[in-house]
């Protein structure tokens, strides 16, 4: 118990140095002080009308805006081709290059801007927005190719051999093809990019000139001389913004995407078992992503069986762990994992007609009897049974009966679907 408050009070901790200062700038963005003042006396609008009045607010944000949008072009042009080569090659320079690609994120900001400076926009007597534009390209690039390489990683290859079977050149099949699945990858890649690209300093310090600064510079430039809430003011609406942004990228195609798309979604780790006494199962590890087929095949007794019943939760094995989605459910039990199963042996309930059957598992998880209807009906027709709704399970051959436990295990949407011995019949 004392380790439960000391983990809540830890959190509590943490919470309150990350939030803390930015529930601060709300609130003195709405003070009606001249100075930055917290908590506010009173409250007021004043600053957020005065960044609209301001010039050199809004043209420091137009040039932000524009910026941002041109090196998110460029980071696309080039990170879109990089990113399909990556994921599609199997190369031994695969991971130095992508390495490569990722490192403006690993490299400090300030240290990437002086090396854009002194190694490309001196030598090269590049223009000052010239030189922006490269390098926000730059910082922007290990977005749009993480989540691009992430977003191909669900496109099978053979989708593209099939367009080209098909008659369909390379490109055709990759613009007809691929494009239209991972347009929503790209549009949260240029998202996350756009928002970075928006709100930094570190690089863009060094390169501004003259008539030309973005709006966290002139931020920067504006706390050195004055002390009223304007930024704080400006500051809550980029907050706005940027929520905003995650907001479409959430809609796009989820925020978990870009943490679990190339993890595991199952994992069974160092499992060992035995069977009449005999080990059968001797630290079995294994990686499934989600959407995976994952066939075990080997001789009587080796196994196969008992690591199902294991992952379903019907065997305990001696060690190891059972990881569904980063959450060990090694010890719960297997009305509470959620997954389908169907038996070596059908089994079938003997009492109970298909139909029935069919909706036993909806009927415990208390969905309404028309909703049951309908998707009894939608599983009936899958595995073509429909005329077969009536019948009792002695009363089908044994492809029908398989046929029947395969949709009873499937109709409850399982997060997991165990098949024994699923081409016996």
């Amino acid at each position: 118990m004392k380790n439960n408050h000391l983990l809540i009070l830890s959190l509590s901790l943490v919470y309150l140095f990350l939030i803390g200062p930015l529930v601060i700038i709300v609130f003195s963005a709405f003070n009606d002080s001249e100075f930055l003042d917290f908590p506010p006396q009173t409250y007021s609008l004043r600053w957020f009308y005065r960044i609209f009045e301001s010039e050199m607010f809004i043209s420091a944000f137009q040039n932000s805006l524009l910026l941002s949008f041109f090196g998110a072009l460029g980071a696309l042009l080039i990170g879109l081709p990089a990113a399909y080569s990556l994921s599609r090659t199997n190369s031994k320079w695969r991971q130095p290059a992508l390495s490569l690609f990722l490192s403006p994120v690993i490299i400090p900001g300030v240290v990437l801007g002086f090396a854009v400076l002194k190694h490309i926009v001196i030598p090269l007597e590049i223009e000052t927005w010239t030189g922006l534009a490269i390098a926000h390209a730059l910082i922007m690039l290990p977005y749009i190719i993480r989540v691009i390489v992430s977003s191909l990683s669900n496109v099978p290859v053979e989708i593209e051999e099939a367009a080209v079977s098909l008659g369909s050149t390379r490109m055709h099949a990759f613009l007809v093809v691929v494009l239209p699945n991972i347009q929503s990858g790209i549009l949260a890649a240029c998202l996350l990019a756009f928002i970075t690209s928006l709100n930094d300093v570190p690089v863009t310090i060094f390169l501004t000139g003259p008539g030309v600064t973005t709006l966290p510079i002139q931020m920067l430039s504006y706390v050195e001389y004055y002390f009223d809430p304007t930024v704080s003011a400006i500051s809550v609406l980029l907050m706005f913004l940027t929520i905003i942004l995650m907001f479409l990228i959430e809609a796009t195609m989820g925020l978990s995407f870009f943490t679990k798309s190339k993890m595991s979604y199952l994992q069974l780790k160092n499992l060992t078992a035995s069977y009449d006494k005999e080990i059968v199962l001797n630290h079995l590890s294994l990686d499934i992503k989600k959407g995976e087929l994952l066939s075990l095949l080997g001789s009587s007794g080796c196994g196969k069986t008992t690591t199902l019943r294991i992952v379903s939760g019907f065997l305990k094995p001696i060690s190891g762990s059972v990881i569904l989605d980063d959450m060990d459910i090694s010890q719960k039990p297997p009305n509470e994992r959620g997954f389908g199963y169907v038996f070596q042996s059908y089994a079938l309930f003997p009492h109970l007609t298909v139909e029935e059957n069919v909706g036993f598992g909806l009927k415990q998880r208390k969905v309404r009897s028309d909703q049951i209807k309908v998707k009894v009906d939608e599983m009936l027709d899958l595995v073509d049974l429909s005329d077969f709704r009536s019948r009792r399970p002695k009363e089908l051959s044994g492809g029908q009966k398989q046929r029947v436990a395969l949709a009873r295990a499937m109709a409850f949407d399982p997060g997991l679907l165990l098949l024994d011995e699923p081409l016996s019949n």
